[in-house]
């Protein structure tokens, strides 16, 4: 019995002595940004679009809607129109009075007729040129009550239904620019020297790999969204990097996530 007490304590001893000898390991803090394989440095980061709105010029009276939630629109198509009754009305007012001052021929008006005086021509110039003045305002007030898309898009919301009265500004629909797709990602300060605007990395979703651009570097230090009760260390700070996609924006939507890669991303 002694001599197996002694065969224990032996063995407890050796195993304390040898840990003496192991190196000091470091306390490691896991994080969001830690990764568990380090090559290639990967960063997450979700799919984002410009987003706009189009919005009435005038008040009035919805009349109708030409587009539907999903539609595809180029600059300069017709969104909506309003009633423009009394803009017609006064359209076809200031024409009337611009046929009046080109039919009175330089004779001046009904009181200079009666009283046997003619209008000079350079009176008669300058009341055919503000009634044209006149009517050309007429005409982009009634331009006004049709609701345009100022660029390119798709209609992802329709805010209004025909029949409803609005004043100027109130929104009819907004629409993304799929076209103009970006990702957003965090990157910790130690890593910040290897983005800069103008250099390519890779962006993947699934199987698919696509090319994108470093658009724009924030310089505003920030706490990362993604850490819950940070021990506020430094490591636990970011920086915004926004990345332009250059070519595959038909193949992704807002929303969708993505592993951004250092290097170019053409085959």
């Amino acid at each position: 019995m002694r001599a197996k007490k002694a065969i224990i304590s032996l063995a407890l001893t050796s195993l304390l002595g040898a840990a003496a000898f192991l190196p000091d390991l470091p306390e490691q803090r896991l994080s969001w940004l830690s990764r568990i394989d380090p090559s290639p440095i990967r960063y997450s980061g979700f799919v984002e679009a410009y987003a706009f709105t189009v919005a009435a010029e005038v008040a009035g009276r919805m009349q109708s809607l030409s587009v539907r939630e999903g539609d595809t629109l180029s600059g300069g198509d017709v969104v909506a129109q309003m009633d423009e009754t009394y803009a017609e009305l006064r359209v076809r007012q200031a024409e009337a009075a611009l046929a009046l001052a080109r039919a009175s021929g330089g004779n001046g008006d009904a009181g200079d007729a009666a009283l046997g005086r003619a209008a000079s021509p350079a009176l008669f110039a300058a009341q055919v040129a503000q009634a044209e003045h006149f009517l050309d305002l007429a005409r982009l007030e009634r331009d006004r009550h049709t609701v345009r898309a100022g660029r390119g898009g798709t209609v992802q919301r329709i805010h209004v239904h025909p029949g409803q009265a609005l004043g100027p500004g109130a929104p009819i629909a907004t629409l993304i620019d799929r076209q103009d797709l970006k990702v957003r990602i965090y990157v910790p300060a130690e890593a910040l020297p290897q983005f800069t605007p103008g250099g390519k990395v890779r962006l993947n979703e699934g199987k698919e790999t696509f090319s994108g651009t470093v658009e724009q570097v924030s310089d505003q230090e920030e706490f990362s969204p993604f850490i819950g009760g940070g021990s506020g260390n430094h490591s636990d700070r970011v920086f915004a990097v926004k990345i332009a996609i250059r070519e595959g924006w038909e193949r992704l939507r807002p929303g969708m996530s993505v592993q951004v890669e250092l290097g170019d991303g053409e085959n």
